[in-house]
C-alpha cells in the first residue's frame, strides 16, 4: 500500500516564504517563479488551500462515511510569518469544528480495504542531481570505502579508520543536500556549491591515496647477477597502518619475487627487498611497479624502473682473474725486454796499459 498526501496543497505550501520551492511532483505547466509573487500574496493562498482542502474532505455527522484525512506538509525553511497564517487557519478549523487533530501516526494507519496502489504520475523533477553528480558521488563513495579497508586497527592508536573517513562521507551527504536546490532563486548557487564541495573531496580522496606510494631509489637498477636483490620504499603518510601488496606489469615471462602482504606503519616506511626473474634474450627490462589491496585493487600510481643485467654477471670471476693474468703477462715481458742486451752491441776493446805501470812493475 501506499500513503499519500495531496501533491497540490503540498505545492501551495512550499511557495511560501521568503524563498518559495518548486516541487519535483507539481504539475510542469503550472511552474514558474513564484518570486514574482508577494511574499504575503502567496502565505494567504497557502491558508486559504488548506480551508479548501478541509471543506473538500468534510462530510456531514449522519453520513457512515469517514473523511479523508489531510496532512499539512509545511516547507523544511518556513518563517514565523508564514507559519503563524497557516497554522492560524488550521486553528480557526478545529475551533470551528471543521476539522478535527488526527495523530500521524493513525494517519499512517492501514484501513480495512486497502486498494492497490496505483502508480505515481511522473513528472520532471527540477531539483533532481543531475547524471554527473551521481556519478561523481558513487566514484567516491567507492574510493572512501577502499580507502576504509586499506587502513587496519591499532591498539596504541585511539583514532579509528571509520572515524577518519567520517568527514568524508559528510561531505558527500552535504553535498546531497536538497535544502537549497528546491528554490529557483538558489538553484545554480547549489549546484556550485555542490561542485565545488565533490571537487575538494575529490583533491582530499587524491592527496590521501597519494600518501600511500613506492618510492625507487633510482628508476634504473643494474644487477651484478640475476640473484641481485632489488631495493625499493612503500612509504604511508595515513595516520593508521596500512596492508597492502606489491604488484607489476612487465614483459612476458618477467616475475618479481615479493612478499606475500606488506604491512606499513603509520606516517613510516618501510624497505622492501625483493628478487626478479627476467628473460634472458634482454639485458634491460622495464617494469612497472605499483600498490595494490589485499584484493588486488591498485592503490598507487605506478612506478617505472628499468633493470639491467651486465654480461659480466655471467663469468665475473673468471673474466677478472682473465684480466689480472693478462696485465701480468704484459708487465713480465716489458721488463724482460729492458734487461736482455741487444745482439748487435758489440763488445769494447781493452785499453793498452801505460808505460809507467809497466816500469813499475819491472
Amino acid at each position: 500500500m501506499a500513503v499519500g498526501y495531496q501533491d497540490s496543497l503540498a505545492t501551495i505550501l512550499a511557495a511560501t516564504g521568503h524563498n518559495p520551492e518548486t516541487t519535483g511532483f507539481s504539475e510542469t505547466n503550472l511552474r514558474y517563479n513564484y518570486a514574482v509573487d508577494s511574499k504575503r500574496a502567496r502565505d494567504i493562498s497557502a491558508a486559504a488551500a488548506v480551508r479548501l482542502a478541509a471543506q473538500t474532505a468534510w462530510v456531514p455527522q449522519e453520513s457512515d462515511q469517514n473523511p479523508e484525512p489531510i496532512m499539512v506538509a509545511p516547507p523544511a525553511d518556513w518563517d514565523a510569518d508564514t507559519a503563524a497564517a497557516i497554522l492560524g487557519t488550521v486553528a480557526e478549523l478545529v475551533t470551528g469544528a471543521a476539522a478535527r487533530p488526527m495523530a500521524f501516526g493513525a494517519y499512517l494507519t492501514a484501513p480495512d480495504n486497502v486498494a492497490p496502489a496505483a502508480a505515481p504520475e511522473k513528472h520532471s523533477d527540477p531539483t533532481a542531481f543531475t547524471d554527473a553528480e551521481v556519478l561523481q558521488v558513487t566514484q567516491q563513495s567507492e574510493f572512501i570505502n577502499d580507502l576504509t579497508a586499506l587502513m587496519v586497527p591499532d591498539s596504541s592508536i585511539a583514532l579509528t579508520r571509520y572515524g577518519f573517513t567520517l568527514p568524508l562521507r559528510r561531505d558527500l551527504l552535504q553535498a546531497l543536500s536538497l535544502n537549497e536546490r528546491r528554490a529557483m532563486t538558489r538553484y545554480s548557487d547549489a549546484a556550485e556549491a555542490t561542485s565545488q564541495r565533490l571537487a575538494g573531496s575529490r583533491a582530499a580522496l587524491s592527496e590521501l591515496r597519494s600518501s600511500v606510494d613506492l618510492i625507487p631509489p633510482g628508476n634504473v637498477y643494474t644487477r651484478t647477477s640475476p640473484s641481485s636483490p632489488l631495493l625499493i620504499v612503500a612509504r604511508n603518510g595515513l595516520p593508521l597502518p596500512v596492508e597492502t601488496t606489491i604488484d607489476f606489469s612487465g614483459p612476458e615471462g618477467a616475475r618479481l619475487n615479493v612478499p606475500g602482504a606488506l604491512r606499513i606503519p603509520a606516517r613510516g616506511s618501510v624497505t622492501v627487498q625483493m628478487t626478479a626473474d627476467l628473460p634472458e634474450t634482454s639485458r634491460s627490462t622495464d617494469l612497472k611497479l605499483y600498490l595494490a589491496s589485499t584484493s588486488g585493487q591498485p592503490i598507487s600510481q605506478p612506478v617505472d624502473i628499468a633493470v639491467r643485467t651486465t654480461r659480466f654477471a655471467v663469468n665475473g670471476w673468471l673474466a677478472a682473474a682473465a684480466l689480472v693474468l693478462a696485465g701480468l703477462l704484459v708487465v713480465i715481458a716489458v721488463r724482460g725486454a729492458r734487461g736482455s742486451p741487444p745482439s748487435e752491441r758489440k763488445r769494447k776493446p781493452a785499453q793498452p796499459r801505460s808505460k809507467r805501470s809497466d816500469r813499475r812493475t819491472t
